[in-house]
C-alpha cells in the first residue's frame, strides 16, 4: 500500500509537472551515493534520515508523510518541505491530511502529487469517482432476464364440417406438439407444427386455406413461442456458466454467447425470430466483451503503476486496436477512457525516461568530479566503476524504452566521449550493446532492435543465443515473418528499414528490387507500397515468400514510429 501510494504520487508529478522536476526515488537513491546507502541502514528517526539523505543528494524539495489503513479506510498525512541548499534549513511548502476508501487509493495518490507541488490546487469532491475503474467482478454484471412466454392451448371453432374433419385428423398431432413443448422438447414440437403447416399447404385448396388462416396463425405463434422458450433456456444456461466463471473463463463465455447469437440467426427462420431474444444475446455478448477489455485495461493500469510505461502504452494501444468501431453507449465511453489513458501513459513515460536519464547524469557528474579530486588509486577506481555502471544503466534504459529519441541517444554518446577523455580506463559499451541487440532479436522486440542499432550495436556480432550474426538473425526473422502470411503489425515496421544499398533481391533472381520489369510482373501475393526516405523514394515489398534481405546499415527510427 505504501509503495503503491508513493508510486502514484511520483506518476502524478511526472505527468502534471513534466520537465520541471528531477525526482530521486528509492530506485535512484540505491545507485546514487554510498553515503545514502549508509544512512538508509542507520538506526535513526525517519525525520533525521530523510533530511540527511536530502542533504546528501542536494534536494530542493522533500516530500514525506505517513499512511495507514483501518477498516477499509486509508489515513494519509503528507507534507512538502523546501530545502535551502546554502544554510541547509527546511521550511514547509504544503501540508495536509486525508482519509478515503481503499479503492480510491490511486485517485488520491494522483491528487496528492498535484496538491503537494501546486499551492493553488484544491481537490474537487465532485470529481471523486464513485467506484474504482477496472475492478470488475463478473458476478456483478447486470443482465436483464429474457421475457418469458406461455404456450396456451389453441382454441378454434367452425361450423364447416369439412374443416372440422381436417382438425379432427390433426388433433392427435397437436396434442403431441403441446406435450413436447411442456416437456421442453422444443425441436420435436416445432417439427410437428411444421409438418402440419406443410400438409395444409400441399393438400388443401386455396379456399380451405383461406378459412384456416386464424388457425395457421395460432400454429405459427406456437412455433415462435417454442423458439422463445428454447433460446430463453439456452441463454439462462449460459448465464449460469457466466456467473460461475473466473476471469480466465471469460474468453470461453464470450465465444459461447457469440455462437448462440450465430445459431439463433441461422437456425431460426426470420419470420419466427424475436428482437427481444436477439437483443438479449447481443447485450450479454457486449457485456462480457467489455468485461474482457476491462481486465486488459487493469493489466495496463498495473504496468503503469509499476513504472513500466513502455508496456502500459503498448497494452493500451492494443486495446484500442481490438475495440470494435462502435460509437455508442458503453463502447464509446470505454474507448474515450482508454484513449485518455494511452495519451497519459505516453506523456508520463517520456517524462519518466527524461527524469531517469537526468538522475543518471547527476550521478555521473558527481562521480566524475569526485574521481578528479580523489588521491588514492583505489578511490579513483571506485568512482570510475560507478561511472561505468551509471552509463550501463543509461544504455539499457534507452535500448528498451518505447520513448527513446535520437536526441537522447546522441547525448549519451557525447557524454561518454566527454568522460572518456579524462578517465584512465575508457568506457566501452560495445559488448553490452551487442548483447542488447541479440536479446532484442531473440525476443523479437522491434523497439530494442532499433534502439540498440542506433546506440551502436554491431550487426556482424555473434552471441551464444544462436548460431550466426545479428545480421543473419534479422534476415531469418524477416523471412519467417513474411512466410507466416500474417506478420505481427509491429514487425511490419522492420520491412520499411532503409537499406544502405536501397535494394532487395529475390532469391531466385539477380534483378534489383527497383527494376521496372519487376513492377510490371504479376506475382501471387505481391503488392508494392511506396515509402519516402528524405529525398529518396523506395518501394517496399510485403507479401513475397522468398526474399533475400540486405543488412540494414541505417535504421530510420522516425519511420518505424509512424
Amino acid at each position: 500500500m505504501e509503495n503503491r501510494f508513493r508510486n502514484g504520487i511520483i506518476n502524478s508529478i511526472l505527468r502534471n509537472f513534466e520537465g520541471k522536476y528531477t525526482i530521486v526515488d528509492d530506485d535512484s537513491l540505491s545507485i546514487l551515493l554510498k553515503q545514502v546507502e549508509t544512512l538508509q541502514k542507520m538506526d535513526c528517526s525517519d525525520e533525521i534520515c530523510m533530511k540527511q539523505i536530502a542533504d546528501a543528494i542536494d534536494a530542493n524539495e522533500v516530500i514525506s508523510g505517513t499512511i495507514s489503513s483501518q477498516n477499509g479506510i486509508i489515513y494519509v498525512s503528507l507534507r512538502n518541505q523546501i530545502r535551502d541548499s546554502k544554510n541547509l534549513n527546511y521550511s514547509i511548502k504544503s501540508t495536509f491530511q486525508m482519509e478515503f476508501p481503499e479503492f480510491l487509493l490511486d485517485y488520491y495518490a494522483g491528487e496528492s502529487g498535484k496538491k503537494l507541488l501546486d499551492l493553488q490546487y484544491n481537490l474537487d469532491p465532485h470529481k471523486v469517482p464513485a467506484s474504482t475503474n477496472g475492478n470488475l467482478s463478473v458476478t456483478f454484471l447486470k443482465i436483464k432476464p429474457v421475457p418469458g412466454t406461455n404456450l396456451n392451448s389453441m382454441e378454434f371453432k367452425t361450423s364447416d364440417k369439412i374443416l372440422v374433419g381436417v382438425l379432427e385428423e390433426i388433433k392427435e398431432e397437436l396434442d403431441k406438439a403441446i406435450q413436447y413443448s411442456r416437456s421442453k422438447e422444443y425441436t420435436e414440437s416445432i417439427e410437428i407444427y411444421n409438418r402440419i403447416l406443410n400438409a395444409f399447404n400441399e393438400r388443401l385448396s386455396p379456399e380451405s386455406l383461406k378459412r384456416l388462416e386464424p388457425f395457421v396463425r395460432e400454429i405459427q405463434t406456437s412455433i415462435t413461442n417454442n423458439y422463445n422458450l428454447e433460446y430463453k433456456e439456452k441463454i439462462n444456461n449460459l448465464d449460469r456458466n457466466l456467473f460461475d466463471s473466473s476471469p480466465e473463463d471469460l474468453e470461453k463465455r464470450l465465444s459461447d454467447y457469440h455462437s448462440l447469437l450465430k445459431e439463433y440467426s441461422s437456425q431460426v427462420p426470420e419470420k419466427y425470430r424475436q428482437l427481444q431474444i436477439l437483443q438479449s444475446i447481443q447485450e450479454r455478448k457486449e457485456k462480457v466483451e467489455l468485461a474482457l477489455f476491462s481486465l486488459k485495461e487493469k493489466e495496463a493500469d498495473q504496468a503503469y503503476s509499476k513504472f513500466d510505461f513502455s508496456l502500459s502504452s503498448k497494452l493500451y494501444s492494443n486495446i484500442l486496436k481490438e475495440l470494435p468501431e462502435k460509437m455508442d453507449g458503453s463502447y464509446k465511453s470505454f474507448r474515450e477512457t482508454i484513449e485518455k489513458k494511452a495519451e497519459t501513459s505516453e506523456k508520463t513515460g517520456r517524462s519518466h525516461l527524461s527524469n531517469r536519464l537526468e538522475t543518471i547524469y547527476l550521478l555521473i557528474e558527481r562521480e566524475f568530479t569526485a574521481e578528479a579530486l580523489a588521491d588514492a588509486e583505489e578511490e579513483k577506481e571506485s568512482h570510475q566503476n560507478k561511472i561505468h555502471e551509471a552509463f550501463r544503466e543509461g544504455i539499457i534504459t534507452l535500448a528498451k524504452s518505447e520513448f527513446t529519441n535520437l536526441t537522447q541517444i546522441d547525448r549519451i554518446k557525447k557524454e561518454a566521449k566527454r568522460v572518456n577523455q579524462k578517465l584512465k580506463v575508457p568506457i566501452s559499451f560495445q559488448v553490452q550493446l551487442n548483447s542488447l541487440l541479440h536479446e532484442g532479436l531473440e525476443t523479437k522486440n522491434p523497439t530494442q532492435i532499433v534502439n540498440s542499432h542506433l546506440l551502436g550495436a554491431d550487426w556482424e556480432s555473434k552471441t551464444g543465443f544462436f548460431w550466426g550474426s545479428a545480421k543473419s538473425k534479422l534476415k531469418e526473422i524477416l523471412e519467417g515473418t513474411v512466410q507466416t502470411g500474417n506478420p505481427n503489425k509491429e514487425f511490419k515496421k522492420l520491412f520499411t528499414i532503409h537499406f544502405e544499398t536501397e535494394t532487395i533481391q529475390l532469391k531466385d533472381s539477380k534483378k534489383k528490387f527497383l527494376n521496372p520489369i519487376l513492377k510490371k510482373r504479376r506475382l501471387k501475393n505481391l503488392f508494392l507500397k511506396k515509402k519516402i526516405f528524405g529525398n529518396i523514394q523506395a518501394e517496399v515489398i510485403i507479401g513475397i515468400k522468398q526474399i533475400k534481405f540486405v543488412v540494414p546499415e541505417i535504421l530510420d527510427s522516425q519511420l518505424l514510429k509512424n
